[in-house]
């Protein structure tokens, strides 16, 4: 019933612990039912989940520095990648509740939180390095696959081509 593991942890606690004030309960249901009401939202929003790595593995392992260790520096910088990936999902999501359908004061407070300028403009600075870094290698697995490819080879030609020699090891 979910598509990500945040999902998944939030099903788990709604379960174990459902809300019980009433307005809380009525927002939720707003929201569903104006999500539901619209399939083009439906599924915009749905593909933006489903696009999201989960960040709760991505962001503890970032804040420490990589070792010089080359196999070190290539799972930091996979997570870097996941991180980019996160960020494209969310400019995903925000577009996503753009659309009419998706009104619901709770939907607008969600778009609220996401909103920020800051957040595309470093999503866009991370796929501009992690695509220099690709083309500077002569890299063709990803072309035409769009950026936001969650392949195994994507993500391994990707993890190559930013800490070859000379490059960035950290972007």
């Amino acid at each position: 019933y979910t598509v990500t593991q945040g999902g998944v942890r939030m099903l788990r606690r709604n379960l174990a612990a459902p809300p019980v004030d009433i307005v809380t309960i009525e927002e939720r249901q707003h929201a569903v039912q104006s999500i539901l009401q619209s399939p083009e939202t439906y599924f915009s929003i749905l593909n933006a989940f489903k696009s999201l790595p989960d960040l709760s593995t991505i962001l503890p392992t970032l804040s420490r520095m990589p070792s010089s260790n080359i196999e070190t520096l290539a799972r930091h910088m996979e997570r870097v990648i996941r991180l980019q990936r996160f960020l494209t999902g969310i400019i995903q999501l925000e577009i996503a509740l753009e659309q009419p359908s998706s009104q619901s004061r709770l939907l607008k407070t969600i778009k609220n939180i996401i909103q920020s300028e800051d957040l595309t403009a470093l999503a866009a600075r991370m796929e501009t390095i992690l695509e220099n870094q690709e083309n500077m290698g002569v890299s063709t697995a990803t072309q035409g696959t769009g950026s936001n490819n969650k392949t195994a080879l994507s993500m391994r030609t990707r993890v190559a081509f930013a800490i070859r020699p000379g490059a960035n090891g950290l972007l």
